[in-house]
């Protein structure tokens, strides 16, 4: 549109301007920022997302910016929620938050019937969709008192909080299979008798991501119940060794373990994820199921090599998310390094397992792993030759 020189003095016509840009605003509610000069050559565009807003902003220069903000789209979506439960019991949390603006913090809560916290867990996903099964490890439902008690989540963007909140029963506990006594099971770390890392590395996140891998490998606990060990890729299952020496193709009731079980059905769990399940008193049919096509029921609920190694990556600050150990060769978050170059707190790697390395003994590679071999996380010494198949490769800003 050209506008002549009259037109922009005239005050008639920079008023009649200015109302027409209002009257555009009102009837475009949701669009998010309008840069606009009443009386100059250009209106700016208008853009309609507030996360494309916040990228027109960085871009601006040498104009005035008023920012219209759209109304918070933050929602609680299929959310599964127990009715009635038997006491000791763990329910699943499942569900989704989604928003058209970034979600800054997501609560997850058990209540009693006086509103007092039973179990409750916080994360800051700054992501614009939080999947909440990213959250079930941390909500002991199984905490929960007879009688009625309150499930509850809060959710917060940059713009508003939504809560939802539902009530259940819990009913007296079933003795079907349940342990009697969860709260034993749990029975803090065992010792650690590896290498002194620290001593190797003055990296404090490097030290941070060893002092996590350590905690995942000397986590120590009961078996509340006989369950199977992992059934791996060649057709048959692993065997786990007790701390008393006893070697079994199963975890067995009523035996110590010393760290997480090894599982790729769900493979989430640090120390802490498992410390809370080991105390839940759980059920065979809550820590066992069968793998993918397998037919024969296996572990159902631990860690695995590369969940193990994103865990303690993650404690060391390495800004990564989650990947295979296939993926881990894409160079998102790893460069590939010599053998003889290997510090503590980087990682040995093939297509089919992943190893943090924690530094020289002797002649020795000292590793964290979860592995299949032995069906838990561990601490163990390799031979050169024993890693001759395996790259090293270091997290690029380290």
């Amino acid at each position: 549109m050209n506008i002549s020189s009259k037109n922009r003095k005239n005050p008639l016509f920079t008023a009649a301007l200015s109302l027409a840009l209002i009257l555009l605003l009102a009837a475009a509610p949701e669009l998010t920022a309008v840069t606009a000069h009443a009386g100059s050559r250009s209106v700016s565009s208008l853009t309609a997302s507030p996360k494309a807003a916040g990228a027109q902003k960085a871009g601006a220069t040498g104009s005035t910016l008023s920012t219209f903000s759209a109304k918070s789209s933050l929602k609680i979506t299929d959310v599964s929620r127990p009715k009635t439960l038997i006491r000791g019991r763990v329910y699943n949390v499942r569900g989704t938050v989604s928003s058209n603006y970034r979600i800054k913090k997501v609560t997850v809560s058990i209540l009693n019937a006086k509103n007092k916290v039973v179990s409750s867990h916080t994360v800051r996903p700054n992501t614009y969709r939080y999947n909440l099964a990213a959250i079930d490890n941390y909500i002991l439902f199984n905490l929960a008192r007879t009688g009625k008690n309150y499930y509850r989540i809060t959710a917060k963007d940059e713009k508003k909080t939504v809560t939802k909140k539902w009530s259940f029963t819990v009913t007296s506990a079933s003795s079907s299979g349940q342990s009697s006594s969860g709260s034993n099971n749990y029975l803090g770390y065992a010792a650690y008798t590896g290498i002194n890392y620290r001593k190797q590395t003055g990296d404090s996140r490097r030290i941070a991501a060893l002092d996590k891998a350590r905690r995942m490998a000397t986590v120590k606990w009961k078996c509340a119940v006989t369950f199977p060990a992992w059934f791996n890729s060649e057709g048959y299952y692993s065997k786990v060794t007790a701390t008393d020496g006893t070697v079994s193709t199963k975890f067995l009731k009523g035996k110590t373990y010393v760290g997480i079980p090894f599982s790729m059905v769900n493979h989430s769990y640090d120390d802490t994820a498992w410390a809370n399940f080991a105390k839940s008193g759980y059920s065979l049919n809550q820590i066992s199921a069968p793998y993918y096509s397998y037919t024969f029921k296996t572990t159902s609920k631990g860690s695995d090599c590369s969940y193990f190694v994103y865990l303690c990556m993650r404690a060391g600050g390495a800004n990564v998310t989650y990947q295979t150990t296939y993926m881990m060769y894409d160079g998102r978050y790893y460069r590939k390094i010599s053998k003889s170059s290997l510090k503590p707190g980087d990682i040995l790697l093939t297509q089919d397992h992943v190893r943090l390395y924690a530094g020289r003994a002797g002649s020795k590679y000292a590793v964290f792993e979860a592995a299949g071999e032995g069906s838990k996380t561990r601490y163990k010494l390799f031979t050169k030759s024993q890693l001759s198949h395996y790259s090293a490769y270091r997290y690029k800003k380290w």
